[in-house]
């Protein structure tokens, strides 16, 4: 789930997400879908974009959002460094306003009291910048924590949004957030969204085997004692990832081969000097071998049998091939 904005900015955010999550989300202040930014509509008719309806959460759980509310407006009369906080990065706006239908009455007459409300206008109310990032990041930890019908995590782009929310909280909450940065395989920029979602549909089952060690790794995260614990194991799960993808692309040109080996008497039926020459330098095959001139209807045959067995998947099943099959097919590097 996407914070603290309704669309995604950042163009390598959703592809890591779109890549490793079921789907994407963020909050919505309305209930009707064909409000939707036009960024979202694909996603949403792909399937993609599971909207979050605040109105519905904030009513289904109003009695734990007065606590929360409780909580934040404590934070804003006594953590000045929410005000002092900078939030600069290279963004297209400011983030300096909220939808009303995100807050309840209370903070909205409580912001108006102590002067922090700048104005109103067209169902928006107008905050310092940071007040506003502040309260949509813990306002997500708050979806998070009550929503049950899904796994949500709350995460965005910017550092400094999630510093101003997690690092400095006079009452904060313990909160664990993993962040593959720099560990993870993402996207490039040129891949389009499409191939991403084809390409997950296609290997749902991988996914789901490659979810189990990313839950493992977050149990062993959990267990680090402070920051330098976490950069070593960070280290070594980029580490882990490069070995097992390496042993992967091994196993699958043993899989060639061994195919290749299984049809070797069969291969001098294939009497094409052309499609040897493409064989070898494919590197399906490693030895040159001198054929006749002409081809046979048996040929035909045999080189299908081949290409059907040279693009399936090693054997091993592993919890890696998800990552294996999304470099073998461009979708990552």
């Amino acid at each position: 789930m996407y914070y603290p904005t309704i669309e995604f900015p950042n163009e390598s955010w959703l592809r890591e997400a779109v890549l490793y999550s079921d789907k994407v989300s963020s909050i919505l202040p309305f209930k009707n879908e064909s409000q939707l930014p036009e960024s979202l509509k694909y996603l949403f008719g792909e399937g993609e974009y599971s909207p979050i309806y605040i109105e519905d959460v904030i009513w289904q759980n109003h009695v734990k959002y007065e606590l929360f509310a409780e909580k934040f407006l404590n934070e804003l009369e006594n953590n000045l460094w929410i005000f002092t906080a900078s939030s600069a990065a290279i963004r297209k706006k400011s983030v300096d306003s909220l939808f009303t239908s995100k807050l309840s009455q209370r903070i909205i007459l409580e912001l108006e009291h102590r002067g922090i409300m700048k104005g109103q206008k067209d169902g928006k109310i107008y905050l310092p910048e940071n007040v506003a990032i502040y309260y949509m990041s813990v306002l997500a930890k708050f979806v998070a924590d009550v929503v049950e019908t899904d796994l949500v995590i709350p995460s965005t782009n910017y550092k400094r949004f999630s510093e101003i929310s997690f690092v400095n909280g006079i009452q904060s909450d313990m909160a664990f957030n993993l962040i593959f940065k720099n560990c993870l395989p993402i996207p490039d920029i040129t891949v389009e969204i499409s191939d991403i979602i084809k390409f997950k549909n296609t290997h749902k089952q991988d996914l789901l085997k490659f979810r189990a060690f990313y839950a493992k790794t977050q149990d062993k995260l959990k267990m680090c004692r402070d920051s330098a614990d976490v950069k070593e194991a960070l280290l070594s799960l980029k580490e882990t990832i490069e070995v097992e993808l390496h042993d992967l692309g091994k196993l699958y040109s043993k899989n060639k081969i061994k195919t290749i080996l299984t049809s070797f008497d069969s291969l001098f039926g294939i009497e094409n000097p052309k499609l040897f020459a493409s064989l070898i330098q494919a590197g399906i095959i490693t030895t040159a071998i001198d054929p006749k001139i002409g081809i046979g209807i048996s040929s035909v045959l045999v080189l299908g049998k081949l290409i059907d067995n040279v693009v399936s998947k090693p054997n091993k099943t592993t919890e890696f091939n998800y990552l294996f099959e999304a470099r073998r097919n461009g979708i990552i590097r």
